[in-house]
C-alpha cells in the first residue's frame, strides 16, 4: 500500500467513523414509571468507540417494543474513538465499573433478569464484564455482541464459566469499520486484521451462538452492515424475542466447560 493510498484510506474511514458518532442523546429510555416490572428484562447496553449513536437508541426501542423493561446505556467512551478502542486498560476500569453496577442494580431488584448487550467497540466492555463476575454469581444471564471488534480467536471459555449464553453476530458486508478499519487501527484487543464481527469465530461452544447474517433479514432493515445490526425492527422482531423467550439451562456454579453438554438453543433454531 502505498502513502497516499494509506492517507486515503484513513480519511475514508475517518470520515466513516465521524458519521457513525453523531450524536443520538436526548432520549431517554429510563422513564417508564408504571410500566416497570422488578421482574423484567432489563438490558445493559454497551455502544461502540463515538459513544451512543442514533441506531443505538433505534436498537434500545426495538428491545422496548418486544418486551424488556428497560435498556441502560453504558456510558463507556471519552471524547476520543482512537483511545476508546486502543486503550485496554479504559476497558479494564469501565468493565469493572460495569459489574458494580450491575452488583447494585441486582441488590435492589434481585427478581430481574439482566442481559448485557454491545455494538462493535462496546463488545470488550461487555465481555471483559461477563469475565469479571464471580462463578457461580449468576447475575448476567446472557451477553449479546452486535458487529463485535473483537478478534477471531478470542477465547470466549472465561465468560461462559460466568454466563449461560453468550450470542456474537458476524457479517461478511461489515469491511469498511470490521475490515479495512481494524486491519489499520486493530480490534479491541489488539489484533490487526479482519474482526469477528466481520468473519466470523473459531471458538465453539454449545452456549456459543454465532448467528452469521442471513439475507432474509432485509425484511427487518438489516443489511448486513455495521450499523443495520442496531435496526429497531430487527431488535424488535429478531433479537427482542430470542432474548425474552430463552430459558437459561441449570448449571452447577462451578460448571464452567463442564457444561457444555447441557445445550441452549442452536444458533440454527435461534435465528428465524
Amino acid at each position: 500500500m502505498t502513502r497516499v493510498t494509506a492517507r486515503r484510506s484513513t480519511m475514508l474511514l475517518a470520515t466513516a467513523l465521524t458519521a457513525v458518532g453523531l450524536s443520538g442523546c436526548g432520549i431517554s429510555w429510563s422513564d417508564r414509571e408504571g410500566i416497570i416490572r422488578h421482574d423484567g428484562v432489563y438490558v445493559f447496553h454497551a455502544p461502540g468507540i463515538s459513544g451512543d449513536v442514533p441506531h443505538d437508541h433505534f436498537f434500545a426501542a426495538g428491545l422496548l417494543r418486544a418486551g424488556v423493561q428497560e435498556v441502560k446505556f453504558v456510558d463507556w467512551t471519552t471524547h476520543s474513538p482512537g483511545r476508546n478502542l486502543m486503550n485496554t486498560d479504559l476497558h479494564e476500569a469501565q468493565a469493572r465499573r460495569l459489574v458494580e453496577r450491575i452488583r447494585g442494580f441486582k441488590a435492589t431488584s434481585p427478581e430481574a433478569r439482566v442481559i448485557l448487550t454491545s455494538h462493535s467497540g462496546g463488545a470488550a466492555i461487555a465481555i471483559r464484564a461477563a469475565e469479571l463476575l464471580d462463578v457461580g454469581e449468576n447475575i448476567v444471564e446472557q451477553v449479546w455482541l452486535l458487529a463485535p471488534a473483537l478478534s477471531p480467536d478470542y477465547d470466549f471459555g472465561p465468560a461462559l464459566e460466568r454466563v449461560p449464553r453468550i450470542v456474537a453476530f458476524s457479517s461478511p458486508h461489515d469491511g469498511l469499520i470490521l475490515g479495512a478499519g481494524t486491519s489499520l487501527f486493530g480490534t479491541s484487543d489488539r489484533y490487526f486484521g479482519d474482526a469477528g464481527g466481520r468473519v466470523g469465530f473459531v471458538y465453539n461452544h454449545p452456549r456459543f451462538e454465532q448467528w452469521g447474517y442471513d439475507p432474509t433479514w432485509l425484511e427487518f432493515r438489516n443489511t448486513g452492515d455495521h450499523l443495520q445490526v442496531l435496526s429497531q425492527r430487527f431488535a424488535w422482531r429478531v433479537i427482542g424475542p430470542s432474548m425474552l423467550n430463552w430459558i437459561p439451562p441449570t448449571l452447577p456454579a462451578n460448571a464452567g466447560m463442564a457444561g457444555a453438554e447441557q445445550e441452549a438453543a442452536a444458533p440454527a433454531a435461534a435465528q428465524p
